[in-house]
This record gives C-alpha cells, sequence and structure tokens, in this order.
C-alpha cells in the first residue's frame, strides 16, 4: 500500500483506488 493514496482516501475520505490528484477531488459524492 502506498502512503500517497492512503492520504488520499484519507483526505476523500470516499475510499477509491483511483490516482486522485491530491488536494483536486475528482469524484464528490
Amino acid at each position: 500500500m502506498r502512503a500517497p493514496l492512503a492520504t488520499n482516501l484519507a483526505e476523500n475520505g470516499q475510499g477509491n483506488d483511483e490516482p486522485t490528484p491530491k488536494g483536486e477531488e475528482t469524484k464528490t459524492p
């Protein structure tokens, strides 16, 4: 598991496996 990915999941709070740029939430519920 990659740290950046975990950080993205924590920031987004969605749990996406897709490479989402930090600070840019492409998938917003």
